[in-house]
């Protein structure tokens, strides 16, 4: 693990949020987050161009049926090239299901 001091909690909360998102993903949260209203921008400078996501949801909470829609709205959502590497199989990569989604309840 690695520690870095930075100025301000703007810089810590972007820089948290790219150590999680690759520049071309997306981050889903709560439309009213902190977030998403109060940091100008720099989630998205800070990841490389990965972009915030704000979902609607009753009290500040997300819903699950809120991020099934935004999933299912993104047609080309799939794993990058180095996490196929997670699905171990003797097919090619290719072949195998793998499309990165999150395991989401029925």
């Amino acid at each position: 693990m690695r520690a870095f001091a930075v100025a301000t909690g703007t810089a810590a909360n972007a820089l948290s949020l790219a150590t999680l998102a690759p520049p071309y993903g997306a981050i889903y949260g709560h439309e009213e987050a902190h977030i998403a209203t109060d940091e100008c921008g720099a989630p998205g400078f800070f990841c490389g161009g990965a972009q915030l996501m704000p979902l609607p949801g009753p009290a500040g909470k997300l819903t699950l049926e809120a991020l099934r829609l935004a999933l299912d709205a993104q047609p080309g959502f799939r794993t990058p090239p180095y996490n196929q590497r997670r699905c171990r199989s003797p097919r090619p990569p290719s072949s195998v299901p793998c499309t990165g989604r999150p395991r989401l309840p029925h």
